[in-house]
């Protein structure tokens, strides 16, 4: 008897162990099947983009959206915990009460910390997207923050083949690429607008470390098509993107609400917001503060849809436009536009910023900083140009100066310049005075008068269109001997009519003196000195880049990249007084990707021609940056931004040339808490020759036919920004001794996060 139950316990053991066993199967089975289900889903929505993306799908359309960007956190969150000792005791024991805390949660109380609002009007032609800011409005500024609002928060869509959050880019899981790199994984099915939704999870399966995207995908049953979305990227900052859409009766899905969050995490990544890093202290063992709960959120809301009717876009070269009645709409406005009025607390936002913004005079400041970034220092009427304080060159030594600007509170539409220099090593002054007048406000167009007395390098090139940007030091010039001084007068234009463009239009003479034993000749006549007649057209191109037009002038607000700029010169004699003609044509073209992974290459390509009756002196020198000496350590100095490390100057000029720059800048490497150097691989080449070199006397140079090449390893910000790069010189022009292709250089990089 007890052998049968003990048979009959066996045999019942087993069955339960085997349905057991085929429960895990089936288990293990259902879960492969909707893994494989998922993938098979997200291969058909891929398929289907064009059929389901409303940018491909429609020709036209135009919504209209109300948008709240709101910085607060729970007032309840905020904890009362020490920072001031008070003198009193409590069962016997000190208490330390936290003041600043008790503060904020009382401010937290009554009002946010920061409050902004806008209602646009977005356009698409089936080319270009735009959106026209009729309303806008910030706590405590008067005149907003124009660099917030040009800020991209999230990616339109996720039919694109990457995706952004902040300032940090990932692969789109709806993209071939990112199929590769994302598990997806078949949640549910729901409801939505009386239609059958698929729920597809997706996440980084290279990586389960803070700051992998993550998130939930919605796809339609019927058509495959994206129908709403959630993504969040976990890191020292957690941000979350949720778009709502709904079912169109021609058959397709648009989005009618975008919400994003930002809060603290606890990850050990760093995420970009306004060109700098955020970065927060990620010990979860010290006290919470205020920061710890503090969230930013913005909300989008469309509305007033118009598809497939034709839409002519004005001023499509601009991705963003506020108009200058953005700033004076009326309550009344605001109310109908949000379809509420505000509540208690932001309405309390608004009305204790603009008194703090006030008091503090926070727009003054702002005001400063974006001036001094671009090197001015505002001072009532006249912006004061600290870019000529203080430069040195071999040459002129220490040169002193002082410069400025008038600005927008002189006049609106008159502009007066100048600027004056002392070299404590030649002795002399320079100076430039000029005045413009602004005829068109969108266009940014002006016309002017110039005239200056100065000094500039041999050889070298420069295009009209590009700014003089302000550098604590420039190294390039501290070993530069060859200038020539040139006294010009010019009237030019100068506007950005053209979409995407800045140009400038100019009619100059010119009277140049070589500041070095040269003499040119040119039939029988032997020049020491010369004057130029000349018409120049320079135009800076950048056709993939967003912009946005704001009442106080117009800024990039997306770069991307090739960018070209062209310029083209030409002198004609007879006319002035001008003693030579001849054609000069400049070209530039850049290009640069950022990958996902922080690395980043970039390319350089460069030519010019000059054709006729030219002096050395407006020749091409290719931007070299060696000195001339024997011994190596002799030769170290600073390195230049795109300059020949190993080409020593004044060794080759040309009259025709072209270049190319090769960078691959790979992440940055965490040897220690303050030590992470930045390696970059450079490659520079460069092909050359020389029309007519019996014409030029008194200076002693090669030509560049046989090709220049040199490659090297720059090792950037190791430490208080400074660097070490090291290039070696090879080719037809490798000098006969070892070290004497080599260069080793100081490199000093300053990031200012814009």
């Amino acid at each position: 008897m007890m052998r049968t139950g003990f048979l009959f316990v066996l045999l019942l053991t087993f069955k339960l162990a085997q349905a057991q066993v085929r429960g895990v199967v089936r288990s293990a089975v259902d879960s492969t099947l909707q893994k494989s289900d998922a993938r098979a889903i997200i291969e058909r929505a891929i398929a289907l983009k064009k059929e389901n993306d409303i940018r491909q799908r429609l020709n036209a359309f135009r919504f209209k959206s109300y948008q709240k960007l709101t910085l607060t956190a729970p007032a309840d969150s905020v904890q009362a915990i020490a920072d001031t000792l008070v003198r009193h005791k409590l069962f016997g024991k000190r208490v330390r009460i936290d003041s600043s805390q008790i503060k904020i949660r009382r401010l937290l109380e009554k009002q946010h910390f920061f409050l902004a609002e806008k209602f646009s009007t977005f356009e698409y032609d089936g080319h270009v997207m735009k959106e026209t800011i009729n309303g806008l409005r910030m706590s405590g500024f008067e005149e907003p923050l124009y660099e917030l609002v040009g800020l991209h928060f999230q990616s339109f869509s996720l039919y694109d083949p990457t995706f952004q959050l902040l300032e940090s880019r990932y692969r789109s899981p709806l993209s071939i690429s990112g199929m590769r790199i994302y598990d997806y994984e078949l949640l549910d099915t729901l409801m939505i607008d009386h239609r059958q939704v698929f729920a597809v999870r997706f996440r980084d399966r290279r990586s389960r470390e803070s700051g992998s995207p993550d998130g939930v995908l919605l796809i339609d049953v019927e058509n495959f098509a994206l129908c709403g979305w959630e993504v969040r990227a976990s890191g020292l900052v957690i941000a979350t993107a949720d778009v709502k859409m709904q079912w169109n009766a021609d058959g397709f899905w648009h989005p009618v609400q975008r919400s994003f969050t930002v809060r603290k995490g606890s990850g050990r990544d760093n995420i970009q917001i306004l060109g700098e890093t955020i970065r927060f202290d990620a010990s979860d063992n010290r006290r919470k503060l205020a920061s710890d709960h503090t969230q930013l959120t913005l909300v989008s809301r469309y509305r007033d849809f118009t598809f497939n009717s034709p839409i002519k876009i004005r001023r499509a070269g601009v991705a963003i436009e506020v108009h200058s009645h953005a700033l004076k709409q009326s309550d009344s406005v605001w109310n109908q536009v949000r379809g509420s009025t505000l509540d208690e607390k932001e309405v309390a936002t608004y009305q204790a910023n603009d008194s703090l913004v006030a008091a503090r005079k926070i727009d003054k400041k702002l005001r400063f900083g974006r001036k001094i970034i671009n090197g001015y220092i505002p001072l009532g009427p006249v912006d004061a140009d600290i870019r000529h304080l203080i430069s040195y060159n071999n040459f002129e030594g220490f040169r002193l100066g002082i410069g400025g600007v008038t600005n927008s509170a002189f006049s609106d539409l008159l502009r007066l310049d100048g600027y004056t220099a002392y070299g404590t090593k030649d002795g002399k002054w320079k100076y430039h005075l000029g005045s413009a007048l602004r005829l068109g406000q969108f266009s940014n167009t002006w016309i002017g008068v110039a005239y200056t007395d100065d000094i500039r390098e041999i050889g070298s090139t420069s295009f009209a269109t590009d700014k003089r940007i302000f550098k604590l030091y420039d190294p390039r010039p501290f070993n530069i001997t060859t200038f020539y001084r040139y006294e010009q007068a010019k009237v030019y234009l100068e506007t950005r009519i053209l979409p995407k463009t800045e140009s400038i239009w100019q009619l100059s003479r010119s009277f140049i003196t070589p500041l070095f034993p040269y003499r040119y000749v040119s039939g029988t006549t032997t020049f020491e000195s010369f004057t130029f007649f000349s018409a120049s057209v320079a135009v800076q191109w950048n056709p993939f880049s967003d912009f946005m037009q704001t009442p106080t002038g117009r800024f990039e607000t997306e770069k991307r990249f090739p960018k070209f700029a062209l310029q083209i010169t030409q002198t004609q004699e007879g006319i002035a007084g001008g003693d030579f003609t001849f054609t000069k044509i400049d070209v530039r073209a850049e290009y640069e990707k950022s990958f996902l992974d922080g690395q980043k290459t970039s390319f350089l390509l460069q030519g010019g021609y000059a054709l006729g009756d030219v002096p050395l002196t407006h020749l091409y020198s290719t931007s070299p940056n060696h000195l001339n000496r024997d011994a190596l350590l002799q030769r170290i100095t600073f390195a230049g931004k795109n300059s020949f490390e190993t080409m020593y100057f004044n060794e080759f000029f040309s009259n025709r040339f072209v270049s190319l720059q090769f960078k691959h800048q790979l992440r940055a490497l965490r040897l220690f808490s303050k030590v992470k150097p930045v390696p970059v691989f450079v490659t520079r080449m460069v092909w050359g020759g020389l029309h007519n070199r019996e014409r030029h006397l008194g200076l002693d140079f090669k030509t560049l036919e046989d090709g220049y090449f040199e490659s090297g390893v720059e090792m950037n910000r190791i430490f208080k920004g400074f660097g070490f790069s090291g290039f070696y010189r090879y080719g037809p022009y490798q000098l006969p001794r070892f070290d004497q292709n080599i260069s080793l250089k100081v490199s000093f990089s300053l990031n200012l996060g814009i």
